[in-house]
Protein backbone atom coordinates (compact mmCIF):
# COMPACT_ATOMS: atom_id res chain seq x y z
CA UNK A 1 0.00 0.00 0.00
CA UNK A 2 1.01 3.36 -0.53
CA UNK A 3 2.70 5.39 2.39
CA UNK A 4 -0.02 7.95 3.74
CA UNK A 5 0.43 11.65 2.28
CA UNK A 6 1.93 13.79 4.94
CA UNK A 7 0.00 16.56 7.00
CA UNK A 8 -0.55 19.43 5.72
CA UNK A 9 0.59 23.14 7.75
CA UNK A 10 3.86 24.11 9.54
CA UNK A 11 5.79 21.12 11.29
CA UNK A 12 5.01 20.42 15.04
CA UNK A 13 7.64 22.22 16.73
CA UNK A 14 8.94 19.98 20.25
CA UNK A 15 10.72 21.46 22.56
CA UNK A 16 12.98 20.02 24.62
CA UNK A 17 12.39 19.44 28.53
CA UNK A 18 15.33 21.79 29.49
CA UNK A 19 14.41 24.80 27.33
CA UNK A 20 10.99 24.92 29.13
CA UNK A 21 13.03 24.78 32.21
CA UNK A 22 14.44 27.93 31.36
CA UNK A 23 11.67 29.48 30.28
CA UNK A 24 10.50 28.99 33.85
CA UNK A 25 13.30 30.06 35.37
CA UNK A 26 13.40 33.02 33.53
CA UNK A 27 9.75 33.89 34.13
CA UNK A 28 10.42 33.10 37.66
CA UNK A 29 13.74 35.31 38.04
CA UNK A 30 11.93 37.79 35.76
CA UNK A 31 9.27 38.50 38.84
CA UNK A 32 11.56 37.62 41.73
CA UNK A 33 14.18 40.80 40.37
CA UNK A 34 10.77 42.88 40.16
CA UNK A 35 8.95 41.95 43.57
CA UNK A 36 12.64 43.23 45.00
CA UNK A 37 13.07 45.97 42.81
CA UNK A 38 9.58 47.29 44.21
CA UNK A 39 10.50 46.21 47.52
CA UNK A 40 14.03 48.64 47.38
CA UNK A 41 11.99 51.65 45.48
CA UNK A 42 9.22 51.14 48.47
CA UNK A 43 12.05 51.21 51.34
CA UNK A 44 13.58 54.43 49.78
CA UNK A 45 10.47 56.35 49.23
CA UNK A 46 9.22 55.62 52.66
CA UNK A 47 12.91 56.83 53.78
CA UNK A 48 12.76 60.04 51.69
CA UNK A 49 9.07 60.35 53.23
CA UNK A 50 9.93 59.64 56.59
CA UNK A 51 13.17 61.86 56.40
CA UNK A 52 10.41 64.51 55.49
CA UNK A 53 7.96 63.47 58.46
CA UNK A 54 5.40 62.44 55.98
CA UNK A 55 4.04 59.77 58.14
CA UNK A 56 1.09 58.32 55.53
CA UNK A 57 3.17 58.71 52.54
CA UNK A 58 5.65 56.31 54.55
CA UNK A 59 3.02 54.24 55.96
CA UNK A 60 1.59 53.46 52.47
CA UNK A 61 5.19 52.61 51.23
CA UNK A 62 5.92 50.17 53.81
CA UNK A 63 2.74 48.68 53.56
CA UNK A 64 3.74 47.75 49.84
CA UNK A 65 7.13 46.79 50.77
CA UNK A 66 6.11 44.08 53.75
CA UNK A 67 3.58 42.34 51.60
CA UNK A 68 6.76 41.66 49.30
CA UNK A 69 9.12 41.24 52.45
CA UNK A 70 7.68 40.58 55.39
CA UNK A 71 10.64 39.50 57.44
CA UNK A 72 13.09 42.43 56.06
CA UNK A 73 15.28 44.19 59.11
CA UNK A 74 15.03 47.65 57.04
CA UNK A 75 11.15 47.49 56.38
CA UNK A 76 10.31 46.51 59.70
CA UNK A 77 12.67 49.09 61.40
CA UNK A 78 11.12 51.79 59.41
CA UNK A 79 7.35 50.88 60.14
CA UNK A 80 8.51 50.60 64.06
CA UNK A 81 8.94 54.04 63.69
CA UNK A 82 6.00 55.36 61.63
CA UNK A 83 3.78 53.70 64.05
CA UNK A 84 5.20 55.00 67.09
CA UNK A 85 5.30 58.75 65.02
CA UNK A 86 1.45 57.85 64.73
CA UNK A 87 0.64 56.84 68.49
CA UNK A 88 0.90 53.17 67.32
CA UNK A 89 2.70 52.06 70.27
CA UNK A 90 1.89 48.44 70.29
CA UNK A 91 2.31 47.65 66.71
CA UNK A 92 5.94 50.04 66.51
CA UNK A 93 7.19 47.24 69.69
CA UNK A 94 5.73 44.27 67.38
CA UNK A 95 8.19 45.54 64.41
CA UNK A 96 10.81 46.14 66.58
CA UNK A 97 10.94 43.05 68.67
CA UNK A 98 10.40 40.90 64.82
CA UNK A 99 13.76 42.40 63.82
CA UNK A 100 15.52 43.32 66.58
CA UNK A 101 18.03 39.71 66.20
CA UNK A 102 18.67 40.05 62.44
CA UNK A 103 22.71 40.50 61.19
CA UNK A 104 21.20 43.14 58.88
CA UNK A 105 19.72 45.53 61.90
CA UNK A 106 21.84 48.38 63.38
CA UNK A 107 22.23 47.71 66.97
CA UNK A 108 22.84 51.46 67.81
CA UNK A 109 19.66 52.60 65.87
CA UNK A 110 18.05 49.50 67.72
CA UNK A 111 18.10 50.70 71.21
CA UNK A 112 17.52 54.39 70.09
CA UNK A 113 14.33 53.59 68.47
CA UNK A 114 13.16 51.30 71.31
CA UNK A 115 14.30 54.12 73.91
CA UNK A 116 11.90 56.39 72.14
CA UNK A 117 9.02 54.00 72.37
CA UNK A 118 9.68 53.46 76.14
CA UNK A 119 9.41 56.76 76.58
CA UNK A 120 5.92 57.70 75.08
CA UNK A 121 4.60 54.14 76.13
CA UNK A 122 6.08 54.68 79.84
CA UNK A 123 5.74 58.72 80.25
CA UNK A 124 8.14 62.13 81.06
CA UNK A 125 7.44 62.74 84.72
CA UNK A 126 8.75 65.54 86.29
CA UNK A 127 11.29 63.37 88.26
CA UNK A 128 12.52 61.83 85.12
CA UNK A 129 12.91 65.12 83.09
CA UNK A 130 16.13 66.19 83.52
CA UNK A 131 18.14 63.01 82.85
CA UNK A 132 16.03 62.31 79.54
CA UNK A 133 17.09 66.08 78.70
CA UNK A 134 20.40 65.52 79.14
CA UNK A 135 20.33 62.42 77.25
CA UNK A 136 18.67 64.50 73.87
CA UNK A 137 21.33 67.12 74.45
CA UNK A 138 24.35 65.00 74.48
CA UNK A 139 23.19 62.42 71.96
CA UNK A 140 24.30 62.37 68.54
CA UNK A 141 21.04 61.27 66.54
CA UNK A 142 18.28 63.21 65.61
CA UNK A 143 17.33 65.23 67.93
CA UNK A 144 14.09 66.93 66.38
CA UNK A 145 12.50 63.11 66.87
CA UNK A 146 13.89 62.81 70.76
CA UNK A 147 12.01 66.17 71.57
CA UNK A 148 8.70 65.01 70.01
CA UNK A 149 8.96 61.70 71.88
CA UNK A 150 9.56 63.36 75.07
CA UNK A 151 6.68 65.92 74.22
CA UNK A 152 4.30 62.75 73.98
CA UNK A 153 5.54 61.36 76.89
CA UNK A 154 4.80 64.50 79.04
CA UNK A 155 1.29 64.35 77.33
CA UNK A 156 1.04 61.15 79.02
CA UNK A 157 1.51 62.27 82.14
CA UNK A 158 -0.72 65.36 81.46
CA UNK A 159 2.35 67.50 81.80
CA UNK A 160 1.26 70.11 79.29
CA UNK A 161 3.67 72.56 79.51
CA UNK A 162 6.72 70.99 79.53
CA UNK A 163 5.24 68.78 76.28
CA UNK A 164 5.13 72.52 75.12
CA UNK A 165 8.26 73.03 75.83
CA UNK A 166 9.77 70.01 73.96
CA UNK A 167 7.68 70.16 71.26
CA UNK A 168 8.92 73.97 70.68
CA UNK A 169 12.77 72.77 70.88
CA UNK A 170 11.84 69.67 68.30
CA UNK A 171 10.21 72.30 65.69
CA UNK A 172 13.35 74.80 66.56
CA UNK A 173 15.45 71.88 66.14
CA UNK A 174 13.82 70.91 62.54
CA UNK A 175 11.17 73.81 60.79
CA UNK A 176 9.74 71.35 58.70
CA UNK A 177 8.95 69.19 61.35
CA UNK A 178 5.32 68.09 60.10
CA UNK A 179 3.95 65.78 63.47
CA UNK A 180 5.32 68.71 65.96
CA UNK A 181 3.97 71.60 64.49
CA UNK A 182 0.59 69.93 64.29
CA UNK A 183 0.97 68.39 67.72
CA UNK A 184 1.76 71.79 68.62
CA UNK A 185 -1.35 73.04 66.71
CA UNK A 186 -3.29 70.84 68.98
CA UNK A 187 -2.13 71.84 72.22
CA UNK A 188 -2.43 75.37 71.34
CA UNK A 189 -5.96 74.64 70.41
CA UNK A 190 -6.69 72.52 73.85
CA UNK A 191 -5.29 75.98 75.97
CA UNK A 192 -6.79 78.52 73.60
CA UNK A 193 -4.26 79.72 71.60
CA UNK A 194 -5.84 80.23 68.83
CA UNK A 195 -3.46 82.46 66.20
CA UNK A 196 -0.89 80.33 67.48
CA UNK A 197 -2.44 77.11 66.28
CA UNK A 198 -3.76 78.80 63.03
CA UNK A 199 0.29 79.29 62.46
CA UNK A 200 1.55 75.83 63.08
CA UNK A 201 -1.84 74.26 60.78
CA UNK A 202 -1.08 76.51 58.34
CA UNK A 203 2.80 75.78 58.53
CA UNK A 204 2.17 72.18 57.76
CA UNK A 205 -0.55 72.50 55.58
CA UNK A 206 2.20 74.30 53.30
CA UNK A 207 4.73 71.26 54.09
CA UNK A 208 1.95 68.95 53.49
CA UNK A 209 -0.58 70.19 51.44
CA UNK A 210 -2.45 66.48 50.14
CA UNK A 211 -2.68 65.56 53.70
CA UNK A 212 -6.40 65.74 54.49
CA UNK A 213 -6.29 65.95 58.10
CA UNK A 214 -4.08 68.89 58.71
CA UNK A 215 -6.26 70.24 55.50
CA UNK A 216 -9.16 69.95 58.39
CA UNK A 217 -6.85 71.11 61.15
CA UNK A 218 -6.03 74.65 59.47
CA UNK A 219 -10.05 75.02 58.56
CA UNK A 220 -11.13 74.12 61.60
CA UNK A 221 -8.73 76.72 63.24
CA UNK A 222 -9.25 79.55 61.03
CA UNK A 223 -13.11 78.78 61.38
CA UNK A 224 -12.32 79.52 65.48
CA UNK A 225 -10.88 82.76 64.57
CA UNK A 226 -13.49 83.81 62.46
CA UNK A 227 -11.58 83.67 59.28
CA UNK A 228 -14.43 82.02 57.36
CA UNK A 229 -13.63 83.77 53.74
CA UNK A 230 -10.10 81.44 54.20
CA UNK A 231 -11.75 78.78 56.02
CA UNK A 232 -14.80 78.16 53.19
CA UNK A 233 -12.49 76.83 50.07
CA UNK A 234 -10.53 74.08 52.24
CA UNK A 235 -13.71 73.39 53.35
CA UNK A 236 -15.49 72.96 50.11
CA UNK A 237 -12.42 71.06 48.92
CA UNK A 238 -12.64 68.69 52.34
CA UNK A 239 -16.16 68.20 51.54
CA UNK A 240 -15.39 66.14 48.21
CA UNK A 241 -13.11 64.09 49.64
CA UNK A 242 -14.92 63.38 52.78
CA UNK A 243 -18.66 63.74 52.61
CA UNK A 244 -19.33 62.33 55.86
CA UNK A 245 -16.88 64.28 57.66
CA UNK A 246 -19.52 65.93 60.60
CA UNK A 247 -17.30 68.58 61.33
CA UNK A 248 -16.56 69.57 57.42
CA UNK A 249 -20.20 70.22 57.50
CA UNK A 250 -20.44 72.16 60.85
CA UNK A 251 -17.27 74.67 59.78
CA UNK A 252 -18.89 75.15 56.28
CA UNK A 253 -22.51 76.07 57.96
CA UNK A 254 -20.56 78.41 60.07
CA UNK A 255 -19.04 79.92 57.31
CA UNK A 256 -22.70 80.16 55.72
CA UNK A 257 -24.25 82.06 59.13
CA UNK A 258 -21.31 84.71 58.93
CA UNK A 259 -22.43 85.14 55.83
CA UNK A 260 -26.49 85.30 56.77
CA UNK A 261 -27.23 82.11 54.62
CA UNK A 262 -29.53 80.94 57.50
CA UNK A 263 -31.02 78.25 54.84
CA UNK A 264 -28.11 76.83 53.92
CA UNK A 265 -26.48 77.08 57.03
CA UNK A 266 -29.62 75.03 58.68
CA UNK A 267 -29.86 72.46 55.78
CA UNK A 268 -25.71 71.34 56.47
CA UNK A 269 -26.51 71.02 60.32
CA UNK A 270 -29.50 69.28 59.41
CA UNK A 271 -27.30 66.81 57.73
CA UNK A 272 -24.52 66.62 60.53
CA UNK A 273 -27.09 65.67 63.21
CA UNK A 274 -28.59 62.77 60.79
CA UNK A 275 -25.37 61.35 61.33
CA UNK A 276 -24.65 62.02 64.86
CA UNK A 277 -27.70 63.10 66.74
CA UNK A 278 -26.01 63.88 69.83
CA UNK A 279 -22.97 65.89 68.33
CA UNK A 280 -22.32 68.69 70.61
CA UNK A 281 -21.06 71.45 68.63
CA UNK A 282 -23.63 70.88 65.75
CA UNK A 283 -26.77 71.30 68.51
CA UNK A 284 -24.87 74.35 69.98
CA UNK A 285 -24.61 75.86 66.10
CA UNK A 286 -28.16 74.98 65.89
CA UNK A 287 -29.23 76.97 68.61
CA UNK A 288 -27.36 79.86 67.70
CA UNK A 289 -28.71 79.85 64.41
CA UNK A 290 -32.37 80.08 66.10
CA UNK A 291 -31.14 82.90 68.33
CA UNK A 292 -29.33 84.73 64.84
CA UNK A 293 -33.04 83.98 63.68
CA UNK A 294 -34.61 86.09 67.01
CA UNK A 295 -36.16 82.67 67.61
CA UNK A 296 -35.35 82.14 71.52
CA UNK A 297 -38.00 79.42 71.94
CA UNK A 298 -36.49 77.47 69.35
CA UNK A 299 -33.06 77.77 70.34
CA UNK A 300 -33.94 76.95 74.26
CA UNK A 301 -34.69 73.16 72.73
CA UNK A 302 -31.30 73.03 71.05
CA UNK A 303 -29.32 74.48 73.76
CA UNK A 304 -30.21 71.96 76.62
CA UNK A 305 -29.91 69.03 73.95
CA UNK A 306 -26.02 70.76 73.35
CA UNK A 307 -25.33 71.31 77.21
CA UNK A 308 -26.33 67.46 77.66
CA UNK A 309 -24.27 66.26 75.19
CA UNK A 310 -21.11 68.53 77.00
CA UNK A 311 -22.01 70.49 80.12
CA UNK A 312 -18.45 72.17 80.44
CA UNK A 313 -19.54 74.08 77.10
CA UNK A 314 -19.13 78.06 78.02
CA UNK A 315 -20.79 78.85 74.83
CA UNK A 316 -23.80 77.11 75.36
CA UNK A 317 -24.48 78.26 78.83
CA UNK A 318 -24.37 81.76 78.09
CA UNK A 319 -26.55 81.11 75.24
CA UNK A 320 -29.11 79.37 76.81
CA UNK A 321 -28.99 82.40 79.42
CA UNK A 322 -29.91 84.73 76.32
CA UNK A 323 -32.80 82.45 75.07
CA UNK A 324 -34.12 82.28 78.83
CA UNK A 325 -34.10 86.17 79.21
CA UNK A 326 -35.36 86.94 76.00
CA UNK A 327 -38.26 85.06 76.84
CA UNK A 328 -38.38 86.85 80.04
CA UNK A 329 -38.15 83.40 82.17
CA UNK A 330 -36.28 85.98 84.69
CA UNK A 331 -35.26 83.07 87.62
CA UNK A 332 -34.23 80.25 85.24
CA UNK A 333 -32.23 82.74 83.15
CA UNK A 334 -30.66 83.78 86.97
CA UNK A 335 -29.74 80.00 87.74
CA UNK A 336 -28.64 79.57 84.37
CA UNK A 337 -26.27 82.81 84.78
CA UNK A 338 -24.70 81.46 87.94
CA UNK A 339 -24.10 77.99 86.09
CA UNK A 340 -22.72 79.47 83.57
CA UNK A 341 -20.23 81.89 85.96
CA UNK A 342 -19.37 78.32 87.78
CA UNK A 343 -18.15 76.48 84.81
CA UNK A 344 -16.37 79.75 83.24
CA UNK A 345 -14.35 79.73 86.94
CA UNK A 346 -13.57 76.08 86.63
CA UNK A 347 -12.74 75.96 83.71
CA UNK A 348 -10.19 78.84 84.34
CA UNK A 349 -9.33 76.90 87.42
CA UNK A 350 -8.49 73.79 85.04
CA UNK A 351 -6.53 75.94 83.16
CA UNK A 352 -4.31 77.53 85.95
CA UNK A 353 -3.65 74.44 87.44
CA UNK A 354 -2.27 72.66 84.38
CA UNK A 355 -0.40 75.08 83.35
CA UNK A 356 1.09 76.95 86.02
CA UNK A 357 0.71 75.04 89.50
CA UNK A 358 1.50 71.12 88.51
CA UNK A 359 4.27 72.05 87.20
CA UNK A 360 5.63 73.87 90.12
CA UNK A 361 3.98 71.21 92.32
CA UNK A 362 3.75 68.33 90.07
CA UNK A 363 3.55 65.73 93.21
CA UNK A 364 0.83 67.98 95.24
CA UNK A 365 -1.79 65.00 95.59
CA UNK A 366 -4.49 68.00 96.13
CA UNK A 367 -3.65 69.35 92.75
CA UNK A 368 -4.66 65.70 91.22
CA UNK A 369 -7.59 65.51 93.55
CA UNK A 370 -8.93 69.38 92.82
CA UNK A 371 -8.60 68.54 88.84
CA UNK A 372 -10.64 65.13 89.40
CA UNK A 373 -13.02 67.03 91.04
CA UNK A 374 -13.26 69.74 88.62
CA UNK A 375 -13.54 67.40 85.13
CA UNK A 376 -16.60 65.56 86.77
CA UNK A 377 -18.48 68.41 87.86
CA UNK A 378 -18.21 69.00 84.77
CA UNK A 379 -19.22 65.93 82.46
CA UNK A 380 -15.97 64.83 81.74
CA UNK A 381 -15.45 61.45 83.50
CA UNK A 382 -12.78 60.14 81.64
CA UNK A 383 -10.15 62.55 82.61
CA UNK A 384 -11.71 63.41 86.23
CA UNK A 385 -11.30 59.75 87.11
CA UNK A 386 -7.46 59.57 85.79
CA UNK A 387 -6.77 62.46 87.96
CA UNK A 388 -8.18 60.75 90.86
CA UNK A 389 -6.94 57.79 90.01
CA UNK A 390 -3.17 59.30 89.79
CA UNK A 391 -4.02 61.30 93.05
CA UNK A 392 -4.30 58.02 94.67
CA UNK A 393 -0.84 56.93 93.24
CA UNK A 394 0.68 59.72 95.35
CA UNK A 395 -1.92 59.09 98.71
CA UNK A 396 -3.29 55.65 98.62
CA UNK A 397 -5.53 56.81 101.61
CA UNK A 398 -6.04 59.94 100.38
CA UNK A 399 -9.79 60.63 102.08
CA UNK A 400 -11.31 63.23 100.06
CA UNK A 401 -10.37 61.43 96.61
CA UNK A 402 -11.77 57.42 98.24
CA UNK A 403 -15.33 59.95 99.19
CA UNK A 404 -14.82 61.35 95.35
CA UNK A 405 -14.67 58.26 93.57
CA UNK A 406 -17.59 56.38 95.93
CA UNK A 407 -19.83 59.48 94.95
CA UNK A 408 -19.26 59.28 91.26
CA UNK A 409 -19.24 55.33 91.36
CA UNK A 410 -22.99 55.02 92.95
CA UNK A 411 -23.91 57.91 91.10
CA UNK A 412 -22.82 56.00 87.84
CA UNK A 413 -24.87 52.96 89.13
CA UNK A 414 -21.75 50.97 90.04
CA UNK A 415 -22.11 50.45 93.94
CA UNK A 416 -19.08 47.65 94.08
CA UNK A 417 -16.90 49.89 92.96
CA UNK A 418 -18.58 52.45 95.24
CA UNK A 419 -18.15 50.20 98.12
CA UNK A 420 -14.31 49.64 97.93
CA UNK A 421 -13.57 53.29 98.08
CA UNK A 422 -16.25 53.88 100.79
CA UNK A 423 -14.13 50.73 102.69
CA UNK A 424 -11.19 53.40 102.05
CA UNK A 425 -12.83 55.91 104.79
CA UNK A 426 -13.48 53.77 107.82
Amino acid sequence: MPAPAPTAGKPRLRWPWYALLIIAGVSVGGWVYQRNHSTKWNVASARLALHNHRLLEAEDRLRGALRHAPKDSQVLFLAARVARRRGALDDAEAHLRACEHDPATDPDVWVFEKKLLDVQRRGVSADAEPKLRAWADQTKQDRTLIYEALAEGCLKELRIPAAMTFLDEAVREAPDNIVALRRRGRLHLQLGNLQEAVADFRAAADLEPAHAEGRALLADSLVKTGRFQQAAPLLEQLRTERPDDVTVLIGIALCHVAAREFDQAAALLSQALERQPGHALALLERGRLELEQNRPELAEGWLRKSLAADPADRRAHYMLFQCLRLQAKDEAADRQLADAKRVVADLNRLREIITDELARRPGDVGLHHELGVLYLRNGQAKQGIDWLERALKLDARHRPTHQALAEYYDKAGQPDRAAVHRGKLN
